[in-house]
Order: C-alpha cells, then sequence, then structure tokens
C-alpha cells in the first residue's frame, strides 16, 4: 500500500466515506477521543489508520475486529489500536 499511491488514495476515500456515514453522535465522541473537531475527524482517523496498517503497528486482523466494533469492547484491540489513532509512537523510539 506504501508503494502505490494509487491503492493508498482509493483506500483514504473509502475509509472517509465510511467515517462520514457514521452517526453525528458516534463522529462527535470519536473526534472527542482523537482531539479533533469533526469535520477533521474522518481524514485523521484515516491518515492514521493507513499509516499504522503500512508501517505494521495495525494489522488486517485489526482492521477487521474495528469493523466488528471490538474497538470498544476488546482490550487487546485497543491497546494496539488506541496509540497509533492518538499519533502516538511506539514505545521505544
Amino acid at each position: 500500500m506504501q508503494e502505490d499511491p494509487a491503492l493508498r488514495q482509493a483506500m483514504f476515500q473509502d475509509c472517509t466515506e465510511r467515517m462520514d456515514a457514521f452517526a453525528l453522535k458516534e463522529r462527535e465522541m470519536a473526534a472527542a477521543v482523537l482531539q479533533t473537531d469533526v469535520g477533521t475527524f474522518p481524514s485523521l482517523f484515516c491518515r492514521r489508520l493507513l499509516d499504522g496498517f503500512a508501517s505494521g503497528r495495525v494489522s488486517i486482523d485489526d482492521v477487521k475486529a474495528m469493523e466488528r466494533g471490538a474497538l470498544a469492547t476488546d482490550p487487546d484491540v485497543m491497546r494496539r489500536v488506541l496509540p497509533v489513532m492518538l499519533g502516538q509512537e511506539p514505545p521505544g523510539i
């Protein structure tokens, strides 16, 4: 994905469209977690998610788990994904 800008752009577009489709309250809550505004939330979330995926910090299994709502219910997924979503560097960097 990192080597293919067209694929990354397509994935980013798909991601932001999915985030835009969330109910306003869900977008407000997610924006609060990311410490951003509702309008910026989709692009910030998707950029960080794709960066995390490209770097290997977020796996395809993590993405699938998030699609099932595991970010709110699975502590292991939360531990792996939340630092990426917050833009935090992994330990040791």
